[in-house]
């Protein structure tokens, strides 16, 4: 059951491309491993929105702004209304949520705390239907990605999709082959702010007439 839920997905996201051509995820997928989530950290100049809400919604407005948005300055900090400063540098989303929540309640009963990322996106080029950047608040699949994207094209090479990822200033470029199963232990599996997908032709198209 497992496995067919696994292929119908993906001959949804794929359903404009040759089924020839786009064979994915061959073999069963019952003994892999789920693919971990990745922990983003905070940037300098990140932008997140961080909601605060309380048993008294009241109670609660002091703390927050008309966009609840801030940006993490150059020291990696950012300032709340009557909370003070923090600092994000470093922290990933749920950190930020737990630190957040552990001040609050100093003055205010059953605090809930979201916080996400506003400005982060992810951009996929190549064979695809629609190539464009995409907004993103929360790391997703590439399946995701993909379908986000319209699809495949019939000349996508599902074999050698590659992603280029910032890590601490250095790009690294990495290569998913989504007619495998591996792909769910590939660190690339989940996107983050910032990856650029790029997916190779498999054939090329000549430019002349």
């Amino acid at each position: 059951m497992k496995h067919l839920l696994y292929c119908s997905l993906l001959l949804l996201l794929t359903a404009c491309t040759s089924v020839k051509q786009m064979t994915l995820l061959q073999g069963s997928t019952d003994q892999t491993q789920q693919p971990v989530y990745p922990e983003v950290v905070i940037e300098s100049g990140d932008e997140l929105h961080i909601a605060i809400q309380a048993l008294s919604q009241e109670a609660a407005a002091p703390f927050n702004t008309a966009t609840n948005v801030y940006v993490v300055d150059s020291n990696g900090q950012i300032e709340l209304p009557n909370l003070g400063i923090f600092s994000m540098q470093g922290l990933t989303l749920n950190q930020v949520q737990e630190t957040i929540a552990a001040k609050l309640q100093e003055n205010l009963q059953k605090v809930f705390v979201t916080v996400s990322f506003h400005n982060a996106s992810i951009v996929i080029l190549g064979e695809v239907n629609n190539p464009q950047r995409l907004g993103v608040t929360k790391p997703i699949s590439i399946f995701e990605a993909i379908g986000a994207v319209n699809g495949l094209t019939t000349n996508a090479r599902i074999n050698a999709v590659e992603v280029l990822r910032n890590q601490n200033g250095q790009v690294t470029k990495y290569r998913l082959d989504l007619s495998s199963s591996d792909v769910f232990q590939s660190p690339c599996y989940y996107l983050v702010k910032g990856d650029v997908v790029n997916v190779r032709p498999l054939h090329a198209v000549s430019s002349n007439k």
